[in-house]
């Protein structure tokens, strides 16, 4: 297994200029978390005005609306965007954003969880509401790294992670389960090592060339994803690299023993069980594999993933 020094954890916080007397843009996808986002809007107003938030709430009818909203409402930066939703939901207005403003500097996003996992706002240090609503008033702020991948002449963006393999054949089959949480993953998990696949990747960590065949490769932006799995225990979102967690060819009782140390981040007992730290990642493999950035399907390899280093700034 292949081991990193521990790393030290750096947040660079800076007041903006977000109080009260404002009216907060704030984008609401109704069907976040099965549609329970939708169900508590009514809810979330009236919580947001106990806090003192001034809020002017819209809805999008559907994803190219919710894009169209976050340009519409993220016109500057000196523009504050509120995200109620999962990682899917913030990880679409991201890319909307970034494919419109280009290099120029984006408005400040506040992520208010309502999603399935919300691993960003979990290593934004809060995963319900009230911490998140808190953070709208209290004037701090962290630039986020943002992840960015190129796929068949595709440019597409992730905050949390990005997988292949395994993990996009579990998440397909935890498509079919999402009323039940986070407990359609571990459906997924026990279904796909039943019907357990390797798949030959070739992956180049900035130059550094690991071939073989794997059970799935992640990409992690962030430390957690589907929910409480802790993918890279050492990831952190703003220093520039990703962490690239890697498991080679193993059998599937190893698999099942290993996937409960996922949730404590000690997977890496096993010795199939790989992690390395770059800023720019190729991975090609013998035949297309569908990629999931951030809960998406899409794209495919071959791809190229690299870092926009603290290219975001949220509220928190």
């Amino acid at each position: 297994m292949l081991t990193l020094a521990p790393k030290v954890r750096m947040q660079f916080v800076r007041r903006i200029a977000y109080t009260p007397r404002m009216t907060l843009s704030v984008i609401v996808n109704p069907a976040a978390h099965g549609g329970l986002a939708g169900r508590r809007i009514s809810k979330l107003n009236a919580r947001l005005r106990n806090a003192g938030v001034n809020a002017e709430i819209h809805v999008p009818q559907s994803r190219e609306h919710l894009c169209r909203l976050a340009v519409q409402l993220g016109q500057s930066a000196d523009d504050t965007v509120a995200i109620v939703g999962g990682d899917g939901t913030n990880m679409a207005i991201v890319d909307a954003l970034l494919q419109h403003h280009g290099p120029d500097p984006l408005p400040t996003l506040a992520l208010l969880p309502a999603g399935r996992g919300n691993s960003l706002a979990k290593d934004l240090d809060f995963s319900d509401l009230d911490p998140a609503i808190a953070a709208l008033c209290n004037g701090k702020s962290r630039k986020v790294d943002v992840a960015r991948f190129v796929s068949n002449g595709m440019t597409g963006h992730f905050l949390n992670c990005l997988g292949m393999g395994f993990v996009t054949e579990v998440d397909r089959t935890a498509s079919h389960f999402r009323r039940l949480g986070d407990l359609s993953y571990i459906i997924g998990v026990f279904h796909r090592t039943l019907k357990l696949r390797h798949h030959q990747f070739r992956l180049d960590i900035d130059g550094q060339v690991i071939e073989e065949q794997m059970c799935f490769v992640e990409i992690m932006n962030s430390r957690k994803t589907g929910g409480e799995m802790l993918m890279a225990p050492d990831a952190c979102i703003d220093d520039g690299l990703l962490d690239v967690v890697w498991v080679s060819k193993v059998n599937r009782r190893s698999l099942l023993r290993t996937f409960p140390k996922i949730f404590k981040g000690t997977h890496g007992d096993n010795p199939a069980v790989h992690f390395l730290r770059g800023k720019k990642i190729t991975i090609t493999s013998t035949d297309h594999k569908i990629l999931l950035p951030d809960g998406d399907q899409l794209g495919s390899t071959p791809v190229t993933i690299d870092v926009l280093p603290r290219r975001v700034r949220y509220l928190y």
